[in-house]
């Protein structure tokens, strides 16, 4: 890039307005119509990638037209009958699953306390909310304790200190 010894009046690339250029490479009159052309630049270097090498004439698995796929491993005319068959294929494997143990209106045993309940959702583990709370205090208190004890083990000042602290 070199600075021009007098600016020069030209004409903006992308929009066609006259502008005031103060080196030699500059084509766009502001920031914004140079990121403007560079993103149509990318959108039409995406699209030619895309044009296939080999085209082929397939049929779509889903509603039988005919399209032409832009990749070998296309099945599908396009986004929508994609996320069609997306969608059939997850209930397909839904119905397909056993039921869980935990299921939504079932009698379950709460891990925590034991207390036997009756499930509001599927997958309810819980028979409250402060069962849960104080089932996550509890795994953090251990995992907590746990990197106090590897710290103390590697650091004898650390353990001196936490001893000095009452951990």
């Amino acid at each position: 890039m070199s600075i021009l010894k007098e600016p020069e009046f030209r004409e903006c690339k992308f929009c066609g307005k006259e502008f005031l250029a103060t080196n030699s490479n500059q084509k766009y009159c502001s920031d914004t119509c140079s990121a403007q052309m560079k993103s149509i630049q990318m959108r039409l270097a995406n699209q030619k990638r895309r044009i296939p090498k080999n085209p082929e004439i397939k049929e779509c698995k889903l509603c039988g037209k005919e399209f032409l796929a832009t990749a070998s491993n296309q099945r599908y005319c396009s986004d929508t009958c994609s996320a069609q068959m997306k969608s059939i294929q997850r209930k397909r494997r839904q119905q397909n699953q056993p039921k869980t143990p935990l299921s939504a209106g079932g009698i379950n045993e709460c891990p925590f306390c034991g207390r036997k309940f009756k499930s509001r959702v599927q997958n309810q583990k819980y028979c409250s909310a402060e069962c849960l709370d104080t089932m996550k205090l509890v795994s953090m208190k251990k995992h907590a304790e746990s990197l106090l004890n590897e710290r103390k083990r590697a650091n004898p000042l650390i353990a001196k200190k936490l001893l000095e602290m009452g951990l």
